[in-house]
C-alpha cells in the first residue's frame, strides 16, 4: 500500500526531470553553442569543450568574392574665395573718391579709391610725428630701465626724476605733433566733401588700384575719411569663387587636387554642380588650435572649383551653404565587415580557414567599406574562407568545420 502511495511522487519527480532536460536541450544548449552568447567565449564555452576533445569547432564563414564597391566622401561647407587679398594703404591722406562697393567686379589695375596725401607741408608734419614717436619710445624705454635700477638701489631718486621729466616732455611733444597732423588732414577732408559726390577739386590725388582680377569682398574706408597712418585691409579682393568644405581627417590621404566630385547648394535644390578639388589644407583643426577654426574639430578644409555654373541664371553669393560629395568605385576582393578583427584605420586582422581546416590569422589592408562589406586591397585572395562570427572564442591553429548554409 505504501509503495503505491509513493508512485505519484516518483512520477512527478520524473516529469520534472524530463521538463528540466527538455528546457536544457531547447534553451540552454543552443545558447551554449551560439557565438553570440557570453558563455560561448568563456573557459568552459562550447569551443573550449570541443578543443579539449580535439573535435572540429563549427564556424560560420564567408567566401572572399570579387565585387565592385563605391566609396562616398562628403562634407558641409559654403561658397567663399580661393584667396582674399587685402588692399593696404601705406601713407596718410584723405579719401577723396570711392569707386567700388562690395560685390563689384574689378580688373587688375582698376582704381579702387583715390586719396590726397597732402602738400609738402603736411608731409613734413607727418614725418615730425614719426620722429616724435621714436623719441617718445626711447624716453619710455630709458625710464623703465632706470626705474628697475632705482628699485635695486643702484641710482638715486633725483636721477630717476630726470628720466621721468624727459618721458613727460616726449609724450607732450608727440601729442602736439599728432594734433598738428590731424588739423592738416581735417582741412583737406572738408575740401573733399564739399563737392557732394563729384570729383574732388584737390590736386596731388593718388589712386589705389586693384592688384588682380576679382570681386570686392569688403571695404572699411569711406569718402572723406582721414587716414592719419598706414591702414591695413582697407579693402579685400577675392580672386575666384569656390566651395570650401570641411572633410573628416580620415580622408586626408585620399583627396588630392584634380579630383572631381559634386557640390549641392541649398539655394539651388535639385541642382548639382560639377566640382574639382583645387586646394587642400595642410593641417587638421583641433579644439585647442591656435589657427582660426572654421569647421568642426578633426576636419580639414578642401576648396572646390565649380565647373558648370550658368552665370545667366545662377548667381553664387559668398556664404551660400551646402555640401560636397566625392565618389569612387573599387573592384576588389570583398568580405563581410563582421570578419574584421582589431581593425584601425585601413588595417585589420581576419581569421582564415586554410586547406587543412585550421585557423590562421591574416593581416589585411582594406580600401573601402560599403553596406556591410569591406573591399580588401591586400592580404586576401578570392575563393578563401574567412570566419565571420565568434572569433573571440577561437584560437590560431584550431581545427574547425564550416557550417553548411
Amino acid at each position: 500500500m505504501e509503495e503505491n502511495q509513493r508512485n505519484p511522487w516518483t512520477i512527478l519527480f520524473i516529469l520534472l526531470f524530463l521538463l528540466f532536460f527538455v528546457l536544457t536541450v531547447v534553451g540552454v544548449w543552443p545558447a551554449y553553442q551560439s557565438p553570440g552568447s557570453r558563455l560561448y567565449a568563456s573557459n568552459l564555452g562550447y569551443p573550449a569543450l570541443l578543443r579539449l576533445f580535439n573535435v572540429p569547432i563549427p564556424v560560420e564563414t564567408a567566401e572572399v568574392t570579387q565585387k565592385t564597391l563605391s566609396s562616398y566622401i562628403s562634407g558641409s561647407g559654403h561658397i567663399g574665395y580661393l584667396n582674399e587679398v587685402p588692399i593696404n594703404i601705406e601713407f596718410a591722406g584723405v579719401v577723396t573718391r570711392v569707386y567700388v562697393e562690395p560685390g563689384d567686379q574689378v580688373a587688375a589695375g582698376e582704381a579702387l579709391v583715390s586719396l590726397n596725401p597732402g602738400s609738402s607741408e603736411t608731409s613734413i608734419v607727418s614725418l615730425d610725428v614719426q620722429l616724435k614717436q621714436a623719441e617718445f619710445d626711447q624716453a619710455k624705454n630709458d625710464y623703465e630701465r632706470e626705474l628697475k635700477a632705482y628699485e635695486k638701489g643702484l641710482i638715486r631718486l633725483t636721477e630717476l626724476e630726470g628720466f621721468k621729466q624727459k618721458l613727460t616732455k616726449a609724450e607732450i611733444d608727440l601729442r602736439k605733433a599728432k594734433e598738428s597732423l590731424e588739423d592738416k588732414v581735417r582741412s583737406r577732408s572738408k575740401s573733399a566733401l564739399g563737392n557732394r559726390g563729384g570729383r574732388a577739386r584737390i590736386s596731388g590725388q593718388v589712386d589705389i588700384v586693384s592688384p588682380l582680377d576679382g570681386e570686392v569682398v569688403a571695404r572699411s574706408i569711406y569718402l572723406g575719411e582721414n587716414l592719419v597712418q598706414e591702414t591695413e585691409a582697407a579693402m579685400l579682393i577675392g580672386d575666384h569663387k569656390v566651395f570650401r568644405a570641411a572633410l573628416d581627417q580620415r580622408f586626408a590621404s585620399a583627396i588630392q587636387p584634380g579630383r572631381v566630385g559634386r557640390v549641392y547648394l541649398n539655394a539651388y535644390p535639385g541642382r548639382s554642380f560639377d566640382a574639382e578639388v583645387v586646394r587642400t589644407n595642410n593641417y587638421v583643426t583641433t579644439p585647442d588650435a591656435k589657427r582660426p577654426v572654421d569647421y568642426a574639430p578633426y576636419s580639414f578644409t578642401v576648396w572646390f572649383s565649380l565647373l558648370n555654373v550658368d552665370s545667366n541664371r545662377e548667381k553664387l553669393l559668398s556664404g551660400m551653404n551646402g555640401y560636397a560629395v566625392l565618389e569612387s568605385t573599387f573592384d576588389l576582393p570583398t568580405i563581410p565587415d563582421s570578419a574584421l578583427m582589431r581593425y584601425s584605420g585601413n588595417d585589420g586582422l581576419v581569421m582564415v580557414v586554410n586547406e587543412e581546416n585550421r585557423i590562421s590569422l591574416r593581416r589585411i589592408t582594406y580600401e573601402v567599406a560599403e553596406s556591410g562589406f569591406v573591399g580588401v586591397s591586400s592580404g586576401l585572395a578570392t575563393g578563401e574562407q574567412v570566419i565571420t562570427r565568434g572569433q573571440v572564442a577561437l584560437q590560431e591553429n584550431d581545427i574547425v568545420r564550416m557550417k553548411e548554409e
